[in-house]
């Protein structure tokens, strides 16, 4: 889930204020008064939802010892938050709609005990949103301290780290077909087999060319 963003929140609000304004032309004559049984549901709202933030933030930071909080109850917490902030911010709008009509009818009594109603009920809703806003905060997951450092990145693992190179006057691994490699001192290696397969195969350095064989006339000797 992305986290909810201020304009989303402000931009119900101003238009529940501008709605709740235009109604309120037409059908003011005919509402009963405002009452202020909302401001405590909303407060009581906004206390539980402030309480549970704090609790679910020390639990998974792990400052209190109790077991992981599951991430389904996580999510739904986010949710409720996220319901929460965009009912409040509704219910902040309406109270503004009738604040902006009732301001201009102060000398009546009833319009004027209703401003108080409604001014009553805009700060309890702004008290929910907050309190929604900071509950779906504790929900996040605290950023590891190392991806805030600068540090260089481990070297990628070489995908010959397997193979292991032979020190001087080790044997050396051979291939078939491949020349032996000599170092400085180390001793030849010797391998089985005939010294014409193994010259054959270049294992052993190639014999040196036999000198031109004399045959003797044994007839023009007698």
């Amino acid at each position: 889930m992305t986290p909810t963003r201020p304009r989303l929140l402000v931009l119900i609000g101003v238009l529940a204020a501008a709605v709740t304004w235009a109604l309120l032309i037409a059908v003011y004559a005919s509402l009963p008064p405002l009452t202020w049984t909302l401001v405590p549901a909303l407060l009581i709202a906004a206390g539980a939802e402030a309480w549970t933030g704090r609790d679910l933030r020390a639990r998974i930071q792990g400052r209190i010892p109790a077991r992981p909080v599951p991430a389904l109850f996580v999510a739904r917490m986010v949710a409720l938050a996220k319901a929460s902030s965009q009912t409040a911010a509704l219910l902040a709008g309406v109270s503004a709609g009738f604040m902006i009509y009732l301001s201009g009818m102060l000398g009546a009594p009833t319009p004027r005990s209703d401003l108080v109603d409604a001014s009553l009920s805009f700060a309890a809703s702004l008290v929910l949103l907050m309190a929604a806003l900071f509950l779906e905060w504790c929900c996040r997951v605290p950023r590891d301290p190392r991806q805030d450092r600068d540090d260089p990145p481990p070297p990628r693992p070489s995908p010959f780290d397997h193979l292991s190179v032979p020190s001087l006057g080790s044997s050396v691994p051979r291939f078939p077909g491949s020349p032996v490699p000599r170092f400085p001192g180390s001793p030849v290696p010797r391998f089985p087999g005939s010294p014409a397969r193994r010259r054959r195969s270049g294992l052993c350095p190639p014999a040196p060319p036999l000198a031109p064989t004399r045959f003797v006339d044994c007839a023009a000797a007698s």
